[in-house]
C-alpha cells in the first residue's frame, strides 16, 4: 500500500477511535444563503461551505460576515485568503521531520467537529488546534430548500475542557435545469437529506504532525497546489454557477435519469455534482 494511502486509512480509523473517547457537545449551526451574478471561484453553485473553528478565527469572522450579507464573492475571497495562508504554512514546514502517527496527532486536538443533516453524517474531522484555528469544506448540494433546524454540529472534546467552536453552513444554490427543478419539486420533504452528499475528511486528511506543527496532507482529489487554478482562472472550470447543463449533455442527463423515482433522481444529481467537484470542473 502506498504511504499516502496508508496514512489516509490510518487517519480515518484513528479519528473514529479518538472521537469514541470524548464528550459530545451538540449545537445547531448557523445556516446562511449567499448568491452572486459573478463567478465566485472556490464557492460553486450547488455547494454548502461548512466552516468551523474558533469564533475569533479570521476565516470564521470573514466568511460569516460576508455570508450574512449574502455575498458569495466575498465569501470566496475569505476562502482564498485562508487557502493561501494554509499553503504558505505547509510550504514552510514541508521538510519537518519526526511526524507523529495519526492516533497521537488526533489525541492532541482540543476539539473535533462533525456535521450531520437529519442524522445523516455530512462532514467529519473538522478540528481546532493552535496552528489551525479554523477549517472549511465544500459539500455537494442538489439545490432547493433545506431545514435549518435539521442540521447538527457535534463537537467532541475532553471532559475537562470545552474550547468554543463556531460552525457555519454557507449555501449557494445552483442554477437548475428544468429537469433538476422538476425532480426537486417532486421530492417528498421527508427525503430532503438526499440533496446533500456526505463528505468524510474530504480535503484535510491525512493529518500529520511534524515538530509539533500540524501539516495538512492531500486527500480526495484536493491539493493546496491547486490554489492558483481555483482562484485565478482555469479553462476547465466551466460552471461556477452550478449549472449542470454547462457540463453535461442534456440528452445524456435525461437518459441517466430515465425511469428513476424522485428520490433516486435527486440522489443521482447530487452524486454527479460531487463527481464534477472531485474532477475540478465545478468550482
Amino acid at each position: 500500500m502506498r504511504d499516502d494511502v496508508k496514512l489516509l486509512v490510518d487517519s480515518v480509523s484513528g479519528l473514529a477511535e479518538e472521537v469514541a473517547t470524548r464528550v459530545r457537545l451538540d449545537q445547531t449551526p448557523e445556516l446562511l444563503e449567499v448568491e452572486s451574478a459573478e463567478p465566485a471561484p472556490g464557492l460553486p453553485g450547488g455547494s454548502i461551505c461548512v466552516v468551523s473553528g474558533k469564533p475569533e478565527a479570521a476565516l470564521v469572522r470573514e466568511a460569516g460576515e460576508a455570508a450574512r450579507h449574502g455575498d458569495a464573492v466575498a465569501v470566496a475571497r475569505a476562502l482564498e485568503r485562508f487557502d493561501a495562508d494554509l499553503r504558505a504554512a505547509a510550504d514552510e514546514d514541508r521538510e519537518a521531520a519526526d511526524r507523529l502517527p495519526p492516533e497521537k496527532a488526533f489525541a492532541e486536538l482540543p476539539s473535533i467537529t462533525a456535521v450531520s443533516y437529519r442524522d445523516k453524517p455530512l462532514v467529519e474531522g473538522l478540528f481546532v488546534h493552535p496552528q489551525v484555528d479554523a477549517m472549511y469544506v465544500n459539500v455537494p448540494f442538489a439545490g432547493g430548500a433545506l431545514e435549518a433546524e435539521a442540521f447538527r454540529a457535534s463537537t467532541y472534546v475532553r471532559e475537562e475542557e470545552a474550547p468554543p467552536v463556531e460552525t457555519l453552513l454557507i449555501v449557494r444554490q445552483p442554477e437548475l435545469s428544468p429537469l433538476e427543478q422538476k425532480a426537486l419539486e417532486q421530492l417528498p420533504e421527508a427525503f430532503d437529506q438526499v440533496k446533500v452528499e456526505a463528505s468524510f475528511l474530504p480535503i484535510w486528511a491525512p493529518i500529520v504532525v511534524a515538530a509539533g506543527v500540524f501539516l495538512i496532507g492531500i486527500a480526495a482529489g484536493y491539493e493546496l497546489r491547486q490554489h492558483e487554478a481555483i482562484f485565478h482562472g482555469d479553462p476547465e472550470i466551466k460552471a461556477n454557477r452550478g449549472s449542470l447543463s454547462e457540463l453535461v449533455d442534456e440528452a445524456e442527463l435525461a437518459r441517466r435519469l430515465e425511469g428513476l423515482d424522485p428520490e433516486a433522481t435527486v440522489k443521482t444529481l447530487v452524486e454527479l455534482r460531487a463527481s464534477l467537484m472531485a474532477e475540478g470542473k465545478l468550482r
